[in-house]
């Protein structure tokens, strides 16, 4: 059998390349969509995710997130932002200054007048949709206090004020019937309507009235009731007088007549003068006080408030004495006029001349309202002037003028010379006649003019 040979070519086969679409579809980029995309590839493969959000002030609608499906779409549609919003704000009896709701809006919420706000004047439109803090509201300043009903008592146990259209139960205590409507409501105006009565059962009276400045006399106090026509009498207050109307009541059918005693605080008049200065009230009447205040210059000895009482202003009228200064102290080659050797008073003058050398600081110093001289007192520094002093020897004077529960305001020298001036005040109390403003005359011997007086006012 002959050999039967085969021959086998190979060809080369060239492909053309295919694109990524060619092998699978993919989703387009959203466009024109109302919110945020959170990516910004053009084109997504099968299974990638996309997700979206929305700017601050706004709440995303739909779902966060979709998937690019082999189809070439998302499985899920374009969600959109709307816009945060709060409940409009209706405020009952007051209002806000306007009406916008928006995230981020704040309200000025105010009440109208007879109200007040509970709560905070200011709210904010959050991001979760709500007000912050809580709307307010706006309640009634009006309000009604505890019904007064003589011998009953409220069901609820009374003991507060009540609301504008409230209603309470008045209960009566044991032995006593209700006259009246059991139930009573807060008005308008603030005030009670139609307030029952608890009487007797017996015709005997109970609880005594009451008044604001009197009370009864012990002798007239019962317990378990008051019989008819029994008369009871009231007296005032301790610190205060009968000045008018019946003292008395009575036990009639029941009830108690009316009480119109008048009484009022009792008046303690002045509380006396200070010799150097005064009092200061805050009235003249029972309780009152008058506080003492001494003149300038003085100090109080004792206790400086008396009080109104009952019978009269308590304690003693205080004493403003003098400040005092202690001694002048001495300077060396130096004098002082008209010295002293004990303490002086204020607004006392002492004058230093120096013997020898030269005058350093103050010549005349004087004692002050605190007890202190007004300056150190001044040195006396370098060779003897000795026409100073002569000068000194020669000069005339004139002596210290003195003006009985008077002092000077001006003029603070213990040597004077012509017509050097003073000027002069009375002690509080007292009243002047003739000039304040005197002089020393040119010889030196005399005041011109004379000097003033001061009499106690009448």
């Amino acid at each position: 059998m002959a050999n039967i040979w085969w021959t086998l070519a190979c060809v080369l086969v060239s492909c053309s390349f295919l694109s990524e679409a060619q092998y699978f579809k993919v989703c387009s980029h959203p466009k024109n969509i109302k919110s945020r995309v959170n990516g910004t590839k053009a084109e997504y493969r099968p299974g990638e995710v996309l997700s979206f959000s929305c700017d601050v002030g706004h709440q995303l609608v739909g779902s966060i997130t979709t998937k690019c499906l082999a189809s070439g779409h998302w499985d899920k549609r374009y969600p959109r932002c709307k816009v945060i919003k709060c409940e409009e704000v209706n405020i009952k009896n007051g209002g806000a200054n306007f009406k916008r709701t928006k995230f981020n809006t704040t309200l000025t919420i105010t009440c109208d007048m007879g109200f007040h706000l509970r709560g905070s004047n200011l709210i904010r439109c959050a991001v979760n949709g709500s007000w912050t803090p809580a709307v307010p509201s706006c309640e009634s300043d009006i309000r009604c206090p505890p019904p007064a009903v003589d011998n009953g008592r409220t069901q609820d146990g009374g003991g507060r004020d009540y609301s504008i259209g409230e209603s309470v139960t008045i209960v009566c205590q044991k032995s006593f019937d209700l006259i009246g409507s059991p139930q009573i409501t807060c008005g308008p105006n603030g005030q009670w309507q139609a307030l029952p009565e608890c009487r007797f059962s017996s015709g005997k009276c109970g609880q005594l009235p009451k008044h604001p400045l009197a009370h009864p006399r012990e002798n007239y106090l019962r317990e378990g009731g008051y019989e008819a026509n029994v008369q009871v009498r009231f007296r005032c207050n301790h610190g205060y007088r009968w000045t008018g109307g019946n003292p008395s009541i009575y036990c009639m059918n029941g009830q108690w007549t009316r009480l119109d005693i008048k009484c009022e605080k009792k008046n303690c008049g002045s509380a006396g003068e200070i010799l150097n200065g005064r009092f200061q009230y805050t009235g003249i009447s029972f309780g009152d006080t008058a506080t003492a205040i001494c003149n300038e210059g003085h100090h109080l000895i004792g206790s400086g408030v008396r009080h109104c009482r009952d019978d009269g202003w308590d304690g003693r009228i205080p004493v403003c004495e003098v400040v005092k200064c202690p001694q002048p102290p001495e300077v060396p080659n130096a004098k002082i006029a008209e010295p002293t050797f004990e303490d002086v008073e204020y607004r006392h003058v002492v004058s230093y001349q120096c013997l020898s050398g030269t005058l350093i600081g103050e010549s005349d110093i004087y004692c002050t309202a605190t007890g202190e001289w007004s300056a150190p007192p001044p040195q006396c520094r370098g060779r003897q002037n000795s026409q100073l002093q002569s000068v000194y020897s020669r000069d005339v004077s004139c002596s210290a003028p003195q003006v009985e529960f008077g002092y000077r305001i001006y003029g603070f020298k213990s040597h004077y010379k012509p017509r050097d001036i003073v000027m002069f005040s009375c002690n509080t109390g007292y009243e002047m006649q003739g000039s304040a403003t005197v002089s020393c005359d040119p010889q030196g011997d005399s005041w011109t003019p004379a000097l003033p007086k001061c009499f106690l006012k009448n």
